[in-house]
């Protein structure tokens, strides 16, 4: 959405990705489900329910954006030419009876061809490493191209819409390459960071040996039934008569924990046996399913918590500006919206609401700062040296990103403590440590590298912001501090880098 508003309001737009255009995002692995006022859904209801998710951290600015917003915003999407229909909750992408693709895949199908056909020029398999800032400004971006040359691309203004960080956890439902690298670009870059300690867990995640794991995504059959390893059912303990689709909305918090501790202690089971055969044929979630070699008609499957969604990111004003001249951010990427929790429905909304308003002030911005640049060969780096443009990636290299996953999961998941926290920061300055002395020997190697050191400073940043944070608030829970204190942590943690990486953090009131 920031390119195509940049693009209509007379910028020339480039857009850059890691791999093709609008493939591997978050947004092509979404339900397909935006929050926007209706005739059935007040404007008034949006913005208590999403501030009632964000439980008294939300930005108000960027709330007062987002629902006041969100129609207009999808009624142009939809004016040129995005598949959406109504809801009584805004709007959804509909899937035809037959189909077993992800309804996010075809909006970003979508939008990749409204996109060409306004003139927006793309860039495919980019790996951008670095945003370059001189006497305070943003002026491009340093990176390799698919061929594996390293190359400068000059920009008076630059939109930052990398994502969040879920596939940084062992357990994700997250595209491979969503690993928080845009956060710490930013943070390099000379922006803040807040709320990072706030992570959503989904509750329905497969967890079958041989089967991905992947979200288990609604509409949920109302013969579903959740069960313990015991065979008891599990959802009478979040309350009377709460079926899966109130667990995994209204209660998600809850019922991430809740699943986290039973899968911990024996197991957790989804039981679709019951599910008539009807239903088989005309639930696209349970058409998703009949792609795994499981008979989920006969038998019970396996299920637990997933990483879904970081709501912390870089702090942004209403205009999508970063404090940095000339860089701008939108989407997942940024922090604030959603305080403490996202309410579901938000996430699209939010890609589409914070992206038209970032590319039209980044338009504005690069309209009275020149035009963009050649691309040119960037001494940033010339330390080192011609690399051979290799596609090899030794053991050591996977390794240490694996572990990354695993720390992530095992320290800074649904459930966090003390010494969970303080084990996991030890663990990541031994992985700095070993990150310093591996020796890239080729483009590959040197790309994932910056992963990996990218990836590590991320979870320094959850973990320094999660030992800070003593209580329990929406998504966040420590067990040694399991009740939320307003008196003293109704505030958002902001994080800035000083000198040698070291993170500083500071406490600021919403807003």
């Amino acid at each position: 959405m920031a390119a195509l508003a940049a693009r209509e309001a007379g910028s020339d737009v480039l857009v850059l990705g890691k791999g093709h255009v609008g493939k591997g995002t978050c947004t092509a692995m979404a339900a397909g489900f935006f929050n926007a006022a209706s005739p059935d859904y007040a404007t008034e209801t949006h913005r208590e329910q999403t501030l009632n998710a964000g439980q008294g951290l939300n930005d108000p600015r960027l709330v007062e954006l987002l629902v006041n917003g969100a129609s207009a915003a999808l009624n142009h999407l939809k004016n040129m030419g995005a598949p959406l229909v109504p809801t009584p909750t805004g709007f959804r992408i509909p899937t035809a009876v037959d189909s077993r693709t992800i309804p996010g895949n075809d909006l970003m199908k979508t939008l990749a061809q409204i996109t060409l056909e306004k003139g927006v020029r793309t860039l495919p398999r980019f790996q951008v490493l670095k945003i370059m800032v001189e006497k305070g400004r943003a002026v491009g971006v340093f990176g390799f191209t698919a061929e594996g040359e390293e190359a400068m691309i000059h920009a008076p203004s630059i939109v930052l819409a990398a994502g969040g960080g879920g596939a940084l956890y062992l357990r994700n439902d997250n595209p491979s390459g969503i690993n928080g690298e845009g956060y710490a670009m930013a943070l390099r870059a000379g922006c803040q960071l807040q709320d990072m300690e706030f992570v959503q867990f989904h509750p329905m995640g497969l967890c079958e040996p041989g089967l991905p794991t992947v979200l288990i995504n609604p509409p949920y059959p109302a013969k579903a039934r959740i069960y313990d390893k015991a065979g008891r059912e599990v959802l009478g303990e979040l309350g009377d008569s709460v079926d899966i689709h109130q667990a995994t909305t209204r209660l998600r918090d809850q019922a991430s924990l809740l699943f986290f501790k039973k899968y911990r202690e024996r197991g957790l089971f989804l039981d679709l046996t019951n599910v008539p055969e009807e239903e088989w044929k005309r639930n696209w979630s349970l058409r998703l399913l009949e792609r795994y070699p499981f008979d989920f008609r006969q038998r019970r499957c396996g299920i637990a918590p997933i990483t879904h969604f970081f709501m912390g990111g870089v702090r942004v004003d209403a205009e999508m500006r970063t404090g940095v001249d000339g860089l701008f951010a939108a989407g997942e990427v940024t922090g604030g919206l959603h305080g403490a929790n996202r309410l579901g429905g938000n996430a699209l909304t939010e890609c589409i609401v914070e992206g038209a308003v970032a590319g039209k002030t980044a338009s504005e911005w690069a309209r009275h700062s020149g035009r963009i640049g050649p691309t040119l060969p960037s001494s940033e780096f010339a330390a080192m040296g011609k690399m051979e443009a290799s596609g090899h990636l030794r053991q050591e290299f996977k390794s240490l990103f694996e572990e990354i996953r695993k720390t992530a999961w095992e320290h800074i998941g649904i459930i966090r403590n003390e010494a969970g926290l303080r084990g996991g920061a030890e663990i990541v300055r031994r992985m700095e440590e070993d990150a310093e002395v591996l020796s890239p020997r080729g483009t590959m190697e040197f790309i994932h590298h910056n992963r990996i050191k990218n990836a590590l400073l991320v979870l320094r940043c959850l973990l320094e912001a999660s030992l800070t944070r003593k209580e329990s608030r929406g998504s966040f829970f420590r067990e040694d501090y399991p009740e939320t204190n307003d008196e003293h942590w109704r505030c958002n943690i902001c994080i800035r880098l000083g000198d040698n990486d070291r993170l500083i953090l500071d406490r600021r009131h919403p807003g």
